[in-house]
């Protein structure tokens, strides 16, 4: 530690709470000003924060690195194996409910769907069977109306 270090360090100790009070009576008169570029920083820099946070939520909760969630990414093309469409910001790791392997980053329409099927081959089979040939119930869309 320099003696500049060691003489302010000194000067904090003996003054500690002069420069606090001053410190929190800066703050209090600044607040509206602090505030406002804080507002301005966050909406600046909203989209790489959340980018940023998100492949750091995927390493931590899959247990995967952002480079090997990058490759992922460049492996697949940037395309979701499903639908074929180019995977936006908006993505999902897909992974195995039952083991935690992860299977491929799609996009979150797909994913979605994969969820409201609850993963299940049975029920994604029933699906393709009614799509071509769904059955159709007849509803009247007349509306009577009565006059007083």
């Amino acid at each position: 530690m320099s003696s500049y270090e060691r003489y302010g360090r000194r000067y904090y100790l003996a003054n500690r709470t002069k420069i606090l009070t001053h410190c929190h009576a800066y703050r209090e008169k600044h607040l509206n000003e602090r505030r406002k570029k804080s507002r301005a920083y966050y909406w600046k820099h909203r989209e790489e924060r959340l980018r940023h946070c998100r492949k750091h939520h995927y390493a931590k909760k899959y247990g995967i690195s952002i480079l090997d969630l990058e490759r992922m990414l460049q492996s697949q093309q940037g395309i979701c194996p499903i639908c074929n469409d180019k995977i936006g910001e908006n993505y999902a790791l897909d992974h195995d409910h039952q083991t935690g392997r992860i299977r491929a980053i799609l996009c979150s329409n797909c994913n979605t769907g994969l969820g409201f099927f609850k993963e299940s081959i049975a029920l994604l089979g029933r699906a393709l069977i009614y799509l071509p040939h769904p059955t159709t119930v007849q509803v009247s869309t007349a509306v009577s109306v009565e006059a007083k």
